[in-house]
């Protein structure tokens, strides 16, 4: 997991900063910058990219060899001669675990789910990364369970990252809204009661 070069990297120094889908879906408006929980932690990408936004972000991988990769790739990153990098990395926290009980000990803002999506129907190659891994983390068969987990969680809101044209997940309700990239969408599931009476 490289944090500093490749299309980390670039994202980093020449991305849209705030204005991105993934910070707008999480409630990056105006001068708030929420606590979240990463609870599908994978590569660390979504989870640097809101950390050099400024948030404190609680990462959760349960693969093993996942874990592994992103503590080394963090420890790298930590000690860049860029000074933005290492204060991003320094609001991350990485825990190795079931997000599903963890979320239960945590009080974030926002928690980010993304599961491992279904498979594409196309003929065209996923990215290399992320074959790989897919080959080291399968499936994520308790999807539902880990949306339910992140629902009564979150204090604000649960934003779950999906293929644009990708079926609703079985079993959960609607999303208040969503945003619709090229290739992903964000749905949003506001959480605060006084979001959820709001007419």
């Amino acid at each position: 997991m490289d944090f500093v070069g490749g299309a980390v990297g670039h994202r980093f120094r020449f991305g849209g900063g705030r204005g991105q889908d993934l910070p707008r879906a999480a409630g990056f408006t105006g001068g708030v910058t929420p606590t979240i929980v990463d609870a599908t932690a994978g590569l660390g990408r979504d989870a640097f990219l809101l950390a050099s936004l400024g948030a404190q972000v609680t990462l959760i991988e349960r693969s093993p060899q996942v874990y592994a990769r992103l503590q080394a790739g963090l420890a790298a990153a930590a000690v860049s001669d860029e000074p933005a990098i290492v204060e991003a990395i320094a609001r991350m926290t990485l825990l190795h675990g079931d997000a599903r009980e963890l979320l239960k000990d945590l009080s974030p803002d926002v928690v980010v789910v993304d599961p491992m999506h279904p498979e594409r129907t196309s003929t065209a190659l996923v990215k290399k990364d992320m074959r790989i891994l897919r080959e080291l983390v399968g499936t994520d068969p308790d999807q539902l369970e880990l949306m339910q987990a992140a629902l009564a969680c979150a204090r604000k809101r649960v934003v779950l990252k999906w293929p644009r044209k990708g079926p609703p997940m079985p079993g959960l309700r609607k999303p208040s809204h969503q945003i619709v990239g090229k290739t992903l969408r964000y749905d949003v599931f506001m959480t605060s009661v006084a979001e959820r009476i709001a007419p």
